[in-house]
């Protein structure tokens, strides 16, 4: 579930379970927790989830509850596993785009390495991740799928079984 769909999500459940007397409001540290909870819920989900959820608790849910209908959804997405039809130049089949920010508290100057995931096949394996357009430009992803295309377009077959034992261990570096 994205940022913009659970925020959505919680202002729906905060409403329905608030009442004139005790208005229901999830404080910044129990918020996370419900993301936790409920992230591996695709946006498309996001609706029958909040039925569900509804339907299933009388009371406001506690976080334990929220993941264990979220499992549901969790399981289901599982049984799929996306594999691109084309090569992808822009994450390199892996499905993964890192990206670099600068500027994060409390070292404001120094610039720290994240992943996205990509908008590929391969990229519908990580719901969980950001997608990579909404944190990079059109025009970085353009320019890395160009980058990679003159680095690895006229591979040859010899060298592909030793360029997959390198993405491999790249993907083992972030722990995936």
């Amino acid at each position: 579930m994205t940022n913009k769909t659970f925020k959505e999500f919680v202002s729906r459940i905060e409403t329905y379970y608030s009442t004139s007397s005790n208005p229901v409001r999830i404080d910044e540290w129990a918020i996370k927790e419900y993301y936790n909870a409920c992230f591996c819920v695709f946006d498309k989900d996001a609706k029958a989830f909040y039925s569900e959820i509804v339907s299933v608790f009388k009371f406001f849910p506690k976080v334990s509850e929220f993941r264990e209908v979220a499992e549901k959804y969790r399981d289901k997405q599982n049984k799929t596993r996306h594999i691109n039809t084309e090569f992808c130049y822009c994450c390199m089949n892996t499905g993964i785009v890192p990206y670099f920010k600068k500027g994060l508290k409390p070292f404001l100057e120094h610039e720290y390495e994240f992943v996205s995931r990509c908008y590929c096949e391969s990229g519908k394996n990580r719901p969980d991740w950001p997608l990579c357009t909404a944190v990079v430009t059109q025009g970085e992803l353009e320019w890395k799928a160009r980058e990679n295309y003159k680095k690895f377009g006229n591979i040859k077959s010899e060298e592909k079984h030793r360029a997959k034992e390198y993405v491999t261990t790249f993907i083992k570096g972030f722990g995936i």
